[in-house]
């Protein structure tokens, strides 16, 4: 038989290791990488940030359960947080804390996304909430599988929503004022 589902996904993911390994060689072989190759220095994008986005999928292919938030956090880093270090990268930024700003943000962004795709993850026996908050809120695996409604869930998402905004609203609330831009002139609105 033929590499498939799950195979197929670590197979291109080993690729993925071996092309950032190619792209810092000087030997990119996609044309992402290739394109990325004349910017990537000025631009801060290591191949440490690279494997770290790659580490993150791998957590996807090797776990459906997380059973607790600290893990769940450490998730959202690798998927998320990381992708924020790198756009304050490109986007430019002169105060380290920009870059701990970068990484809430990208951390809130995900456990947005998680509550908003819960019934679409389960589906895919898939649960990003965090087994120790299912248990503390009387929900089972079972009922986030199935479906299932009650006022346990309805207060668990709100336990949730309320963990993505202390994200949204962490120190530094907003980013530093050396990092600041003003809209492009062009794109204000005249009077």
């Amino acid at each position: 038989g033929g590499v498939s589902g799950p195979q197929l996904a670590r197979a291109k993911l080993d690729w993925w290791r071996a092309e950032v390994a190619n792209f810092y060689a000087g030997s990119p072989q996609h044309p992402v990488t290739r394109a990325l190759a004349p910017a990537a220095a000025s631009f801060g994008v290591s191949a440490g940030r690279l494997n770290e986005i790659v580490d993150g999928m791998q957590m996807d292919l090797d776990q459906s359960r997380f059973l607790d938030f600290k893990g769940l956090e450490r998730y959202c880093y690798h998927v998320a947080g990381v992708v924020g270090i790198l756009s304050a990268g490109i986007f430019g930024y002169s105060d380290p804390r920009t870059l701990e700003y970068a990484t809430q943000l990208g951390t809130a962004f995900q456990l947005t996304n998680i509550i908003r795709d819960v019934g679409e993850d389960a589906r895919n026996n898939r649960i990003y909430l965090p087994m120790e908050d299912l248990k503390a809120h009387g929900v089972t695996a079972a009922d986030i599988l199935t479906a299932r409604y009650s006022d346990a869930f309805a207060a668990l998402m709100r336990f949730q929503a309320g963990r993505a905004q202390s994200y949204y609203d962490r120190p530094p609330v907003a980013l530093p004022r050396a990092d600041r831009r003003s809209p492009p002139a062009s794109s204000r609105r005249r009077r």
